[in-house]
Formats: C-alpha cells, structure tokens, sequence
C-alpha cells in the first residue's frame, strides 16, 4: 500500500495502493469494501473532518471524491501532472491538491470547480496538511522546503528549510508547530507562529518517508526505507523503544483518532 487514513470516528481506515486499488477497512467486523480502481498507482488519501467524503489521488493527475456511505464517486478531476498530495479544508468545503508540476489547486466540493490555483513550488509537491483551525495551508516539496500559505488568498505566509527533500509534513493538534520528514533519516519541528526552528532528531541514514503528531501532541510517529516505525517524544526528539516493522519500506502512517492505534502502509 502506498497509503493511509483514518476516519475521524476511527471505524474505518482507508488505504490505497501501487495496483490502483481503494480499499475500506472496518476495525471491529473485518470488513472490507473495495472501490473502483483508478487509472493509476494511488498516491494520497484524505478523509474530510466531517467523515462524508474520502478523496484520492493517483500518478495519472486524477483525483476522486467519494461518498463514503454510498462507496459512489461523487467527482473527479484531472490536471496533466501526478498528483500525491491532498488535504481537505477543516471547515470542510474545500478540497486542496499538490500535484509533480508544483501547483497547489483549491476544489470547491459542492460546486466541483476548481476556485484557486498558484505555482507555490519549483519541484513536485507531496504533501499537503492544514493548520486545525484551517488559517494556513502548508505544503512540502521535493526542492527541500516547506512552505506556509493563506489558506483563504493563497498568500505565502512563511518558509521553511529542510534539510534535503521533504515528503511529509504534519501539524501539531493545536496547530502551534510543523513537523517534516527530510530524504536524510531526520526530521525537524518548527514553531508556526515565528518559524523558529524548535527540533531536529533522527540519524543520518534512509529516508523518512511519513509523519504524524499522537492526538495529544506528545508523540510523533515516523516511518520509511529503514522499514520501521519509529515513535519520539514531540518535546525532546527523544525515540521511545519499541520495535514495529515491516518487511519492505513504509510510506505513510496515521494514527487512530483516539490515540490508541497507528495504521501504516507498507510496499
């Protein structure tokens, strides 16, 4: 699988993969729903914070908004670059996308326009993720930053320098900091407000390929090449023992909403 979410209730997570497949999984029957293929290898999933809508994305520049009661797609748009990255406005009218041509589009998801387009990147954009109270949208890319926007006028607002490629990004709950993974084994934590780096941890070695702050903003979970999952504490950088692997390299994990599960997707 190539990637992973959770619903907000956490009875469903979502994963996608390199065969094109969008599955449903229920944690408490086992059941699995199987959705219709996209046309490519899917690379993002999003769940909106209202749990109507799942959204995909794949390396053919489609993205899919489905009904997650219905399991019916509901959109789909199509841009001429591989789209990974989608994150849903918090309040939950808009859908924003990140896609190889480094443009960031904003979808409006009742009317299924596109409202707002900008070059925010010079490489491929690969994630995507709102602060919680939605007033910044950020976005990371493989040209080594992170970037933090107006979420309602698209203005750059702040950015942050990583150390080498940067795959992932995940804000803290309470929206005050940004974690990113970087392409060398670490990964930083900076401060929204003031963009102060806060935190550097991690040993040079495979690349970290995902992040997510615990739903209490203690932990920070990483995963990657190394085929492990790494937890740290948010405050220190320090790891916490414990040994979760896989047996290939790990792309994305999210934790449950209450804290108590991480879901990962693994090659």
């Amino acid at each position: 699988a190539t990637a992973v979410a959770w619903l907000r209730d956490g009875r469903l997570v979502a994963s996608g993969g390199e065969d094109a497949s969008v599955c449903l999984w229920r944690l408490d029957t086992g059941e699995l729903a199987s959705l219709p293929e996209h046309p490519n290898s899917v690379r993002g999933l999003a769940f909106s914070t209202d749990g109507r809508w799942l959204a995909s994305c794949d390396d053919d520049g489609v993205t899919r908004l489905w009904d997650v009661a219905t399991r019916a797609i509901a959109r789909t748009w199509q841009v001429e670059a591989a789209t990974w990255a989608l994150a849903f406005d918090p309040a939950g009218g808009r859908l924003a996308s990140g896609s190889h041509d480094g443009v960031i589009r904003l979808w409006d998801i009742e009317a299924g326009a596109c409202i707002r387009a900008w070059e925010a990147h010079s490489e491929p954009i690969v994630a995507l993720a709102y602060q919680p109270n939605g007033k910044l949208l950020a976005s990371a890319s493989y040209d080594a930053t992170v970037r933090l926007w107006d979420s309602e006028t698209g203005a750059l607002v702040r950015v942050l320098q990583g150390e080498t490629r940067v795959p992932a990004i995940a804000f803290s709950p309470d929206g005050r900091r940004i974690a990113a993974s970087c392409w060398t084994h670490r990964a930083r934590v900076w401060d929204v407000s003031s963009g102060r780096l806060l935190l550097t941890f991690g040993e040079p070695g495979p690349p970290i390929t995902s992040i997510a702050f615990s739903p209490d903003g203690r932990i920070l979970a990483t995963a990657g090449w190394d085929q492990r999952l790494r937890l740290w504490d948010a405050e220190s950088g320090v790891e916490i023992p414990g040994n979760w692997s896989h047996l290939d390299y790990i792309s994305s994990d999210a934790f449950r909403p209450d804290g108590r599960r991480i879901a990962t997707a693994s090659f």
